[in-house]
């Protein structure tokens, strides 16, 4: 594991991040801390004046400071810090990057090693089987190697300093992060954070000890405002009865469907819960403005239940190795900590996740995007149940979601702009555009070039 400190920001004429966020607090200090610092010292002033503000409620003060990490580990490091809402993250990507070795500290059983070692085989034959990465990833533990670049607040750090996850990785990684910190020019505001109340909501990662019943997707609870999405079906009837002929028409379409989306955001609330293959809520906690929370990893583990893709369950020898990995996976005698590196990524996990109106209707938000064909496979089949739970409790929203394509309900993702954005188009837009073809995509997508 290696976890370093690449930079501090902001910096602005000559000013580090010390000097910049105590100005950012001049409304709370008096101006004579001001003139006066020069003569007293700027490091000690600026640590009354960050220290006092933050004592009086200004807690706010430390998300302005911004640190930029370079993190190498296990995936265990991508599940935990990437659940932080309140960050930026750019991630080595198992979808398409190949998995080649395991990443697991020094003090993990040979045991375990094997076992995973077993798995990035198995991986590989499934390959070779023509089971794509993204689905044959199901197979291989969270012992499997992550790279990270995450920009973070030192109010964020500070947080998870507070609530750490169950896990011995974890509490290197942040004990390391902190380390870093302390060395460099924001060691102070660091401090301060760290005895301030925390700034940063709630954390869903799954390294904690609590329960969380789930199994098929299900609503929990919901408030709707009848009547909120008759203006959003107007505008797709008059999309669908004149459909755009060049990328620019797509783009105003977008704006105006977002807009009308975000305007009608609060007149819907609905809260759900189901029990989803972890690699999909991987896919699921990155979107950062759907609150949600998640079932202990260990409490998973112990329940066994997992997830088997469509294409490995219709491979006679795809489906055998994936039952070898989890039976072995079940025998294996080690404690929870160390197992869960070969804990294989296809396990379900309990979730519970809260979607407003204009994360179900923009066409860039999470319904529309997620239930692309494009879309990571689990994620799109479990996103696009999502309109026939809501049927019954709002007709008019079912509608907005779906279309009627010979005699079947299809969903409409983000294709509900008239028209399709990825390089090739799938049977969902017909339910926008029945007479949608090649030569009309051809020339949509030679539009977009020349933008």
């Amino acid at each position: 594991m290696d976890v370093r400190l690449l930079d501090t920001f902001p910096h602005v004429e000559g000013l580090g991040p010390k000097e910049v966020i105590a100005l950012g607090g001049f409304g709370t200090v008096s101006p004579k801390d001001f003139i006066s610092m020069e003569r007293e010292g700027t490091n000690e002033k600026v640590k009354v004046i960050i220290n006092d503000a933050i004592a009086r409620g200004y807690a706010s003060m430390t998300t302005s400071v911004q640190l930029l990490f370079q993190i190498k580990g296990s995936r265990i490091l991508d599940l935990y810090f990437t659940s932080y809402p309140f960050g930026s993250y750019m991630v080595l990507s198992q979808r398409y990057v190949p998995i080649e070795e395991p990443e697991v500290p020094g003090w993990v059983s040979g045991d375990v090693v094997n076992l995973i070692r077993e798995e990035i085989k198995i991986y590989k034959e499934m390959e070779e089987l023509g089971i794509r990465r993204e689905e044959a990833r199901g197979v291989v533990g969270l012992g499997s190697p992550t790279h990270m670049l995450a920009v973070l607040s030192v109010d964020a750090i500070a947080s998870m300093k507070k609530a750490p996850g169950e896990h011995p990785e974890i509490g290197e990684a942040l004990n390391g992060m902190e380390k870093e910190i302390m060395g460099s020019d924001v060691g102070e505001i660091y401090l301060a954070a760290k005895n301030a109340p925390s700034m940063g909501g709630p954390h869903p990662h799954p390294f904690h000890r609590e329960g969380l019943e789930a199994e098929r997707l299900e609503l929990v609870h919901y408030y709707y405002k009848k009547g909120s999405v008759k203006e959003f079906l107007r505008a797709v009837e008059e999309i669908r009865r004149r459909p755009p002929e060049g990328w620019g028409e797509i783009v105003k379409n977008t704006i105006k469907l977002s807009d009308i989306a975000y305007r009608h955001a609060l007149d819907g609330f609905f809260l759900f819960r189901a029990a989803v293959p972890l690699t999909l809520f991987n896919e699921l906690k990155r979107h950062r403005t759907i609150l949600m929370r998640s079932e202990s990893i260990y409490k998973a583990m112990e329940r066994g239940s997992f997830y088997i893709y469509p294409s490995v369950g219709n491979n006679t020898e795809a489906k055998r190795l994936f039952e070898w990995v989890v039976e072995n996976f079940r025998m294996l005698d080690a404690p929870p900590y160390e197992k869960v590196y070969a804990v294989p990524q296809s396990i379900k996990i309990g979730v519970e996740f809260s979607l407003f109106l204009h994360h179900l209707l923009a066409p860039s938000q999470f319904f529309r995007i997620r239930a692309c064909e494009r879309a990571e496979t689990s994620m799109k089949h479990f996103v696009r149940q999502i309109p026939f739970v809501l049927k019954g409790v709002a007709s008019e929203l079912f509608d907005a979601l779906t279309a009627e394509v010979n005699g079947s309900r299809l969903v409409l993702p983000k294709c509900v702009v008239g028209a399709c954005p990825e390089r090739e188009f799938c049977p969902l837009i017909r339910g926008m555009n029945p007479h949608y073809n090649e030569g009309l995509h051809k020339k949509i997508k030679k539009g977009r070039k020349v933008l």
